[in-house]
């Protein structure tokens, strides 16, 4: 297998492009499909905590 090395920096530029580039067709989703209220996803939260300090 060969591999190239690839400049950190090349790879944070491209990144940072990507990041705040225009999406290719329109929609830059960053989250799942599942859509919640504030209020739903708040009250999730006393049992999302449970358990961890």
């Amino acid at each position: 297998m060969l591999m190239r090395p690839v400049s950190t920096d090349d790879v944070a530029t491209a990144l940072a492009h990507v990041s705040v580039g225009v999406p290719l067709f329109g929609v830059l989703e960053v989250a799942g499909p599942a859509k919640y209220h504030l209020d739903e996803l708040t009250a999730k939260l006393p049992a999302a905590g449970k358990g961890h300090a």
